[in-house]
């Protein structure tokens, strides 16, 4: 699957004016270019769950989608992605198997280089009862540079939120 483009994946697609499906080609073509365990089509999902979305948005594509059990292997980031996952499932509004798949899409992009995760971090903490946030936005803060560090120093921007746990 990691050998197919975007191109690829929408010219199969079923609905390809959809926003889903869009979401769903762009996140799949890219994970060639995450990190692992990250760099699956989506993390989270098991074969016959990838399997099942590829035959509903891109029917005309004939793949035989593998998932990876890789997700577990470095747990501050599993944890940031299973919180994630849960946080968007928490605000569906149709229990199905598409809003599933697209939780763990939006999560799975969210664990790309490009810090799309930092967008919803203030989100996690909040829900886990951590204010860690003195300001209305991130880009207002004086402790900007605490969570959003240059890319090789992204994963320590947990450890404000367990040192704050732990003194609880």
């Amino acid at each position: 699957m990691n050998d197919i483009g975007y191109v690829e994946w929408m010219e199969a697609a079923a609905y390809s004016d959809c926003s889903v499906t869009l979401a769903f080609a762009g996140v799949i073509a890219l994970a060639g270019v995450r990190k692992p365990p990250y760099d699956v089509p989506i993390a989270g999902l098991d074969t016959q769950a990838l399997a099942a979305l590829v035959r509903r948005y891109f029917p005309a594509l004939r793949v035989a989608p593998t998932a990876s059990s890789a997700i577990g292997q470095d747990g501050l980031r599993d944890d940031l992605f299973d919180d994630l996952v849960a946080l968007l499932l928490e605000h569906k509004r149709v229990d199905d198997d598409e809003t599933k798949w697209l939780a763990h899409a939006i999560a799975t992009a969210c664990m790309g280089e490009n810090h799309l995760w930092q967008d919803i971090y203030r989100e996690l903490c909040a829900r886990a009862d951590v204010l860690i946030c003195k300001s209305p936005s991130c880009g207002e803060c004086v402790d900007y540079a605490v969570c959003f560090e240059p890319a090789e120093m992204a994963l320590p921007v947990v450890l404000p939120i367990e040192r704050r746990r732990a003194r609880a």
